[in-house]
């Protein structure tokens, strides 16, 4: 099977297939404020003691897909009952992180899913970890491109959620700022009286070209979509 190139040639980004790994790391989770935010406290089953290795997620919310599907594709655990991204590290401190295995430090680079399960005093506790990988067996794929609504990218900001790339080939493209949205999250702006902006019913990454986060043009999003192991998506 050939990886499908997306039709946009400018960014030319890779779109699949994809599937989700487990791997082996234990967070703390945080907020202040707006942001939301985790700490890493081991990884392979190593504590990192003094080390300290804190990233921005983003909201945790509920699984609540529209079909079954995509839990299958995405390997959710049975008993998960919600969800965060967890932004990409810098590793750079970190002699346990520089030393991790190549799943794990995918996920400390790159980001990842963690996923929860909510129990009767509303604790969430953490199930597992996946790290996104590009894989010929997987039955994820990027749909797209897909125009996103600048009006709505302050309030990303505002919660940290904007994470600069990382991929040499994203960067190379234009591409500044990388953020993932969350199943049928909804945007909406003080007093605006139109309905909430839903930019996805499954999982989206957002990329916007400009250093300041200012609009342009050429910011868009992919949605992640389940597809049927030896097919590819219609767009």
């Amino acid at each position: 099977m050939n990886h499908l190139i997306g039709p946009d040639t400018d960014l030319n980004t890779v779109k699949g297939p994809f599937d989700f790994c487990p791997v082996n790391i234990e967070i703390r989770l945080f907020q202040d404020g707006q942001r939301s935010s985790y700490v890493i406290t081991s990884i392979n089953g190593q504590s990192l003691g003094t080390e300290h290795l804190q990233g921005i997620r983003s909201p945790i919310v509920r699984i609540n897909f529209p079909d079954g599907a995509i839990r299958h594709a995405a390997k959710i655990p049975d008993n998960a009952t919600h969800f965060c991204w967890l932004n990409s590290v810098d590793i750079a401190q970190s002699d346990i992180a520089k030393n991790a295995s190549k799943n794990e430090m995918a996920m400390l680079l790159h980001g990842g899913l963690a996923y929860f399960n909510q129990d009767g005093s509303h604790t969430y506790n953490l199930i597992q970890i996946n790290r996104f990988r590009l894989i010929e067996t997987g039955c994820l794929w990027l749909k797209g491109p897909k125009p996103w609504r600048s009006e709505y990218t302050q309030s990303l900001r505002s919660e940290g959620r904007l994470a600069s790339v990382q991929h040499t080939h994203l960067w190379d493209k234009g591409v500044r700022y990388v953020a993932f949205l969350n199943s049928s999250e909804e945007f909406m702006n003080a007093n605006d009286t139109n309905p909430p902006y839903i930019a996805t019913e499954y999982w989206a990454f957002l990329y916007l070209f400009n250093d300041d986060t200012t609009p342009n043009e050429r910011d868009c999003f992919y949605e992640v979509s389940p597809v049927p192991f030896g097919e590819q998506p219609t767009e």
